[in-house]
């Protein structure tokens, strides 16, 4: 007979492993809704390249980040992004955004000028993919064929590593590869998704972390539902690695979102928070 588990004993495990320690330098890049990424300056000032996973047809986070720190080597992976027929699809949809927002009882959340914002995006992609910022046509995973980049070969030659993982659940064949590489990253962006069905991939995964990197910032994606823990299915962490700067005592944000950093994924919706409180 399977053990009764207690949620509550449960949740606040898992809330303790999540609570943010929030550092005063937090910063936003990309958009305020959907494709924006929370965290500490100083945490990218200590990152001396940056490896983004997953772009989809927004890369205004790596726009931003390649206007922030034009010294810093990017490189983008995604095999569906680049020009094609799902492109034309968006850069169509936002047009007709754009006609219909004179009738935004039709559910249309953007302006027009948001909506050209990202039709110029997408069209400008090879031009902003230059410089310091390359884009490759390929998916991240455990070993490099044709479409796919091996993510530990990524890692192997260099140290200081920025990354962002947003790879729809490919996060959890990566975790493994993370950890064995956990030196060599300063700066962790990861989206989790379906995170009741993997919770017991998540918690020995931030376990894990905990010695050497810690939570900076968390945020539900709002676009999922709320999971028996409380909080939304998919969550956005921010994982840094303690360096000199790092003062545990100084957590003063215990309720998230927090106002004028974070926004709802889903404009339409009202924001799913976390509160730390609870875990006194």
């Amino acid at each position: 007979m399977k053990e009764k588990v207690d949620m509550r004993e449960e949740t606040l495990g898992i809330l303790e492993l999540l609570r943010p320690v929030a550092p005063a330098d937090l910063i936003r890049l990309g958009r305020n809704y959907d494709g924006g990424y929370v965290f500490s300056s100083r945490s990218l000032a200590n990152c001396s390249h940056f490896i983004s996973c997953g772009l989809s047809y927004d890369w205004s986070f790596e726009i931003e980040l390649k206007e922030s720190r034009p010294d810093l080597p990017i490189v983008a992976f995604d095999r569906t992004s680049g020009f094609n027929s799902t492109m034309l699809y968006w850069v169509l949809k936002n047009f007709g955004k754009i006609a219909l927002y004179p009738f935004r009882f039709l559910g249309v959340q953007d302006t027009p000028a948001q909506s050209w914002g990202k039709i110029s995006m997408m069209l400008r992609m090879k031009q902003l993919f230059s410089g310091n910022l390359q884009f490759v046509k390929k998916h991240i995973g455990l070993e490099s064929n044709s479409g796919v980049q091996s993510f530990g070969e990524l890692l192997e030659h260099s140290s200081g590593y920025g990354v962002k993982l947003d790879v729809e659940g490919t996060e959890y064949e990566l975790l493994d590869t993370i950890i064995d590489k956990l030196d060599k990253i300063e700066l962790l962006l990861i989206e989790f998704h379906n995170v009741e069905e993997n919770i017991d991939a998540i918690v020995p995964f931030l376990k894990a972390t905990r010695a050497t990197h810690y939570v900076q910032h968390v945020h539900g994606n709002n676009y999922d539902s709320v999971n028996s823990f409380g909080f939304l299915n998919s969550i956005e962490l921010t994982i840094a690695k303690k360096d000199s700067g790092y003062q545990p005592e100084s957590a003063e944000v215990l309720t998230y979102p927090v106002k004028d950093l974070d926004f709802p994924n889903d404009r339409r919706k009202p924001d799913v928070g976390f509160n730390f409180l609870a875990t006194d």
